[in-house]
């Protein structure tokens, strides 16, 4: 139920959750909100490519929208429509005469007027009725941006996560974005201002509670068919699944403890919620343990089980109904902190030194003192194995090294440090770059930030390209090295210094086919004395054939 006695809820939350004020503020704003459609949708019927030529008409709508809105209540609201057109079919006409203007410092002034003048409203004589205008309407538009922020992060984090779980690349969804931001913000800010929100914040808390919830059965339907898929193809979880499970269950466990104050359709979601966080809080686990069992313990690994014995903690009392009083989250939170009483540096620091020292034991290193001896050599092929083992202890002290290994530990430390930065390679689009297309080439489409080499990969590729549901190019990244390897006859178990393979760069950074070509900003390769394997790519853009 909701708090009654709270001003802040002082009618019922379900006025606040009907459509009636929606449609009350498209009734009293008719040509805002013809304005809104106008700058919102043709993002979802054409490419940025096309609205790229009518940017002037974007540059000038929120002007518009804000003299129109000032006549909103006057008799000259009456002709704002004809206003509006004509003033939308100059700029179609006469627009590119003013693409230098909208780039001045100049433009962006009046732009900074047209904003307060619609916060301020200022045909006021009275100055009181002035001030509450105003901070009525800043109250207005900070919601507006905050839940359209929410609402953006959201989705970039949802379909991040489909991309990394499930491999799916969703091409170019910039517009989606630009029309969630014209559609939703202005929409926002109409709905705030007509349902006098500054004292009421409960119908924002309503709308924040239900799109968070939203989101969160999203994810709960996303981690069980991923739960689903890899038991079925009886693969374990990916290591980085954890920076995806632990925000879904922070906000589910906060927005659990905030039910009290909601009373929509979303409550039986959290009626069992504590039931529902059992699988990813399982593959959680896995996930972080399956990391330490297989690299060790790092400072990052050791909070992320910290935070799993939490939330864990939270899952076990809302499975027996207990009450989340006070007291329990802050003996839950002391649960946490206790974790700090541990040295996490020198728990990974331990750690990493026995999985150094197993490795070391399988050479033979060690002398009498359980030192590295004088003659000892590593065996012919397991250099980079050590290297890759000591490369983890760069941020130990040198003085530290040589307590532990002696002077001869030193040595090697320095040796193989050295080989394991020869291993890797980096290519780069830098600035004096030039890629040789053609010009059967017509469209440029930014597919994503980063690319990484699926460990769990054994059938799917590292990346797919759809069209129209249709796969038009997959990347496999160790297929792909191997091939560029071949291509200009290099041994690909050799290790290579940076500058001998610099001449080679474009053929690790395109990938071409009958579809178009696929290029990468930056790709890195490893030799782990098994040959170069691939690392991960940036921002990877796919150039379509026409």
């Amino acid at each position: 139920m909701a708090n009654t006695a709270n001003p802040f809820y002082a009618k019922s939350t379900r006025e606040y959750m009907n459509f009636k004020p929606l449609l009350n503020t498209f009734r009293d704003n008719k040509i805002e909100t013809l304005l809104i459609l106008l700058s919102s949708l043709p993002f979802l019927f054409f490419s940025l490519e096309t609205l790229e030529k009518f940017y002037v008409f974007y540059a000038f709508s929120g002007i518009a929208f804000c003299i129109i809105h000032l006549a909103n209540g006057t008799k000259f609201y009456k002709i704002a429509f004809v206003f509006a057109a004509v003033f939308y079919i100059f700029l179609i006409k006469f627009g590119s005469n003013f693409s230098d203007f909208v780039q001045t410092k100049q433009f962006l002034a009046l732009n900074f007027i047209a904003f307060l003048t619609l916060l301020s409203a200022p045909f006021y004589s009275d100055d009181e009725l002035f001030l509450g205008t105003f901070i009525k309407n800043l109250t207005a538009t900070i919601y507006a941006f905050l839940i359209m922020l929410g609402v953006f992060c959201l989705v970039c984090g949802f379909i991040a996560s489909v991309s990394y779980l499930f491999g799916f690349s969703f091409g170019d969804y910039a517009t989606s974005f630009l029309t969630l931001f014209f559609l939703i913000t202005p929409t926002l800010f109409l709905y705030f201002k007509n349902t006098e929100i500054l004292p009421k914040f409960g119908i924002v808390f309503e709308i924040l509670f239900s799109i968070v919830s939203l989101f969160l059965l999203a994810y709960t339907a996303l981690l069980y068919v991923y739960f689903t898929v890899i038991a079925i193809s009886f693969e374990l979880p990916r290591g980085m699944l954890s920076l995806i499970i632990l925000p879904y269950l922070a906000f589910g466990v906060t927005f659990y403890c905030l039910k009290g104050r909601y009373s929509g359709k979303f409550l039986a979601f959290y009626r069992y919620f504590g039931l529902i966080c059992l699988v990813p809080l399982i593959m959680l686990f896995i996930a972080v343990l399956r990391r330490v069992g297989e690299y060790g313990f790092t400072i990052d690994r050791f909070y992320l089980l910290a935070l799993a014995v939490l939330f864990s903690v939270f899952a076990v009392l809302l499975l027996f109904k207990a009450k989340i009083s006070r007291f329990m989250i802050s003996f839950i939170v002391c649960i946490f902190v206790s974790f700090f009483i541990f040295d996490a540096t020198k728990i990974s620091l331990n750690s990493q030194i026995n999985r150094l020292n197993s490795f070391l034991l399988k050479q033979n290193a060690f002398d009498e003192k359980g030192k590295i001896k004088a003659d000892f050599n590593i065996k012919e092929g397991e250099e980079f194995v050590i290297a890759n083992e000591i490369y983890k202890l760069f941020d130990y002290k040198k003085s530290k090294f040589e307590e532990i290994y002696g002077k001869n530990g030193v040595k090697i430390f320095l040796e193989f440090s050295t080989i394991y930065a020869d291993s890797v390679i980096t290519f780069n689009l830098d600035a004096g770059s030039q890629l040789d297309l053609s010009s059967e080439f017509s469209q440029v489409i930014y597919v994503t930030d980063y690319v990484f080499s699926d460990d769990n990969a054994t059938k799917r590729s590292d990346l797919e390209l759809l069209s129209d549901g249709k796969e038009i190019m997959s990347f496999h990244g160790d297929k792909f090295i191997s091939e560029a390897f071949k291509k200009n006859n290099l041994d690909i178990n050799k290790t290579y210094a940076q500058s001998e393979l610099e001449g080679y760069k474009y053929d690790f950074l395109q990938k071409a086919d009958e579809n178009g070509t696929l290029v990468f900003s930056e790709i890195e390769i490893r030799n782990d004395g098994a040959g170069y394997k691939f690392e991960y790519a940036k921002n990877a853009i796919f150039i379509k054939k026409k």
